[in-house]
Parts: C-alpha cells; structure tokens; sequence
C-alpha cells in the first residue's frame, strides 16, 4: 500500500482546476533558483492506492516532461529533501496549459505541503 504524503487526501477528493496539455515543466525554490533531482510522483486521482503511474526527477537544469498518454486526472507529489511537498491535481487533455512553474518552500515533509504552481502558456 502506498505511504500517503501530507495534502494527498485532499488532492484525491477536491475537484480537478488544473488542465495540461503535457505533463511538463520547471520545479524551483523561492528565490528562483532550479531544483534538480525532485522527485516526482505522478498517481491517477481516482485511484492513488493503486501506486504511481509513473516516477520522473527534474534535470540539471530543474525541468521535468513526460508523456502520460491518457487523457484523465492525476495527482503530482513534487518531493526534494529539506522542502515542503508539493502536492497539484490536474487532468491531462488535448487543451489547456503547456506547463507547470512549481516552487517549492522551505521545510520539512512532517509541516503540511505548500507550494505554488504557476501555469504557463495556454
């Protein structure tokens, strides 16, 4: 059985606002400096005890992309050692956005997750 990250419940049962056209993006901390090496989980929203669909890490340079290949809703945990998770519902469809600017906050994974993540290019 999957361990739950703090804000995965929430993730799970609040509506999807969040529509990609690509699982794509740039992960960083406040202060605008890239992340390489975050983990990231991506899970079926409808199904997240199932375990991941897949497991991607951000490059030297902070980016992440990958195809998800089917349409539906998801659920993204951005993890990095010393920073709050970063946990973001979406649905992946023909339409939407191109990208994610996920920045995360310093902290512990033990404090809630927080993070913000900006949409780019619609």
């Amino acid at each position: 059985k999957l361990l739950r990250v703090d804000g995965l419940d929430a993730a799970e049962q609040n509506p999807v606002n969040v529509w990609l056209r690509d699982f794509r993006g740039l992960v960083q901390d406040p202060t605008g400096a890239v992340i390489s090496g975050a983990k990231i989980e991506v899970l079926h929203k409808d199904s997240i005890d199932a375990g991941e669909v897949l497991q991607i890490q951000s490059d030297q340079k902070g980016q992440f992309a990958e195809q998800l290949g089917n349409a539906g809703e998801y659920v993204a945990v951005f993890q990095y050692p010393g920073f709050k998770n970063v946990v973001i519902a979406f649905a992946m469809e023909g339409k939407g956005w191109k990208a994610l600017k996920v920045t995360m906050q310093v902290g512990g994974t033990t404090t809630p997750p927080t993070g913000i993540a900006e949409l780019e290019g619609k």
